[in-house]
């Protein structure tokens, strides 16, 4: 597939004589950081992967984190089409000339999908329930249980011998 000209920037970091970053660096930058704010993972855990050369999308971090790291260490090669960022890259050369205007402005979130509890994104609290799925009563009652514990070993500790 050609190479979308909405992204070059992104493999543009640095201007080649004075090694300062590009203008159209900072400003794709902070699109794309809209963009991953927009994610699903974002609004549920605070976090986004990172798609820097060295993360290669397998870590998440705070946005800021993964904004200094795009600075340091670029993105990771090929990263044209933000997948590892819900957006879905087109099959054809006109689907991706329509796919540079067209998805900016359409919603990234889906609240039905959210709430449906697939997994059409990463969705870690789904994950979380179904690995340790139990009766959120006896999970209370458990908590309870180790609080009052800890409570009395505590108070135990603070009496005098």
């Amino acid at each position: 597939m050609d190479i979308p000209h909405h992204r070059l920037w992104m493999y543009h970091r640095r201007d080649k004589h004075s090694g300062e970053l590009q203008d159209g660096f900072i400003n794709g930058l902070e699109e794309f950081d809209k963009h991953a704010q927009a994610q699903h993972d974002f609004i549920t855990n605070g976090v986004c992967r990172c798609p820097c050369a060295k993360c290669k999308n397998t870590k998440y971090l705070h946005p800021d984190e993964v904004k200094i790291h795009l600075y340091h260490k670029g993105f990771i090669q090929y990263y044209w089409f933000w997948t590892s960022h819900s957006e879905v890259e087109p099959s054809t050369h006109e689907e991706a000339t329509k796919f540079a205007w067209v998805n900016q402005s359409s919603p990234v979130y889906n609240e039905h999908e959210h709430h449906s509890g697939g997994y059409n994104r990463h969705q870690m609290e789904s994950m979380l329930n179904d690995a340790f799925r139990s009766d959120e009563i006896n999970v209370y009652i458990r908590m309870n249980a180790n609080v009052e514990a800890f409570c009395s070993m505590l108070h135990s500790a603070q009496q005098t011998l």
